[in-house]
């Protein structure tokens, strides 16, 4: 029974361990999931004014520079007799935002536009300011079932009656919005209906509509395509042109969010190591205390080992073995747990969350429990080495 119960208890301390693990891994795929689309040619800005962006439109190397602004409009629509709320984010852009791809307000910082049915608007349509419009492919099926909404009118309502010119693959900013509706105040709120237009018919709406802006005259994004991407900021620094610090700071890049996440991290894992730290010293105590135990009751036995000709590495080898063997059930049984737990919660988070397990944190929890068992079981078995051969033989 003793040693069942040690068993079981070593093996919730590899339990402890994979589950810490296991939390710091998961937690860095998905952050690390959210940005597989962003590249490291790429730098988002957040409230930059006019000035500023004239200046990085300016810069050498750029592929592309493109502004975003956003303004939400809600709306009721029905949809099988039945009544929902649909909010319109409507972005004002320029027409090489497919080649840019579109930042996120939101956890996901950026998406990768790999498809366009249709077109973009020309340069004389943002010139003349119409009322042309690319929309999501979500935004396409939930207004226009079953249609074709190339060439066809899309009424938002206090703005315009637009010509959907284009249709841009569900970003993954927008694939994490659910496809069912939510309830929120006995209303159904549908996610929401994204729409690009030029940011030139963008600017006049919002003149004419006395729109406020969130960030007011400055523009909401900025999204620099540039092979020196993480260097510009420091460039910038460096320049002779006043850039508002805040708009300096307020920046980021692939290896910048990589670094915050990073840090993010650590603090966790300097938690997670310690409380590790302590269960393998707690865990440690009860493997010595189980095999004292073990040797106590074992007197006799080992005085007759040695009567026959066992000396004291054979008795040496014999407890560390017997502790080796401990452990290691013990981490058998408690990675095999942790497996099925992980297996139960990814069936249960399917597509909500990643769990990780890795094969790395399985191949320290074993390594770690043969220096445990090495290192916890040596005093015992030397203990073992130094019993008195009469002694041993009379004790009953």
């Amino acid at each position: 029974m003793r040693t069942i119960l040690t068993i079981i208890g070593l093996s919730i301390g590899t339990i402890v361990f994979l589950i810490g693990s296991t939390i710091v891994d998961s937690l860095k795929m998905n952050m690390i999931e959210k940005i597989d689309e962003f590249p490291d040619n790429i730098i988002i800005y957040q409230d930059i004014s006019s000035n500023s962006f004239a200046y990085l439109s300016k810069m050498d190397h750029n592929e592309t520079i493109t502004p975003y602004n956003k303004v939400k409009v809600s709306d009721n629509i029905f949809i099988k007799n039945t009544q929902y709320i649909i909010n319109y984010d409507i972005t004002g852009t320029s027409n090489n935002f497919v080649n840019s791809g579109v930042p996120g307000s939101g956890e996901i910082p950026f998406s990768q536009i790999n498809y366009l049915s249709g077109r973009v608007w020309s340069k004389k349509e943002s010139e003349e300011k119409q009322l042309v419009v690319v929309i999501s492919k979500y935004t396409a099926e939930l207004l226009f079932p079953g249609k074709n909404p190339l060439e066809q009118f899309l009424l938002i309502p206090g703005i315009g009656r637009f010509k959907v010119i284009g249709i841009v693959n569900d970003l993954k900013e927008f694939a994490v919005q659910k496809d069912f509706p939510t309830k929120e105040n006995n209303r159904l709120n549908l996610p929401d209906a994204d729409v690009y237009i030029p940011y030139t018919t963008f600017i006049k709406i919002v003149n004419e509509k006395e729109i406020d802006l969130e960030y007011g005259d400055n523009i909401q994004f900025v999204v620099q395509k540039n092979r020196y991407a993480d260097k510009i900021t420091e460039a910038i620094k460096k320049s002779d042109f006043q850039f508002e610090l805040s708009q300096l700071n307020n920046n980021y890049t692939r290896n910048k969010i990589l670094l915050t996440i990073n840090e993010d991290l650590q603090s966790f894992n300097i938690i997670f190591v310690s409380i590790y730290t302590l269960s393998i010293i707690l865990c440690g105590f009860i493997v010595m205390n189980t095999m004292f135990f073990s040797i106590k009751e074992r007197f006799h036995e080992i005085g007759i080992r040695q009567a026959i000709g066992a000396n004291k590495s054979d008795i040496l080898i014999q407890f560390l073995y017997e502790c080796g063997v401990y452990n290691f059930l013990a981490v058998v049984l408690g990675v095999s747990v942790m497996i099925f737990l992980v297996s139960v919660f990814k069936i249960v988070l399917i597509n909500h969350f990643i769990i990780y397990l890795s094969i790395q944190s399985i191949f320290i929890v074993f390594l770690v429990s043969f220096l445990q068992s090495f290192i916890f079981g040596l005093i015992p078995a030397i203990y073992a080495t130094k019993i008195d051969i009469i002694e041993a033989l009379k004790f009953e």
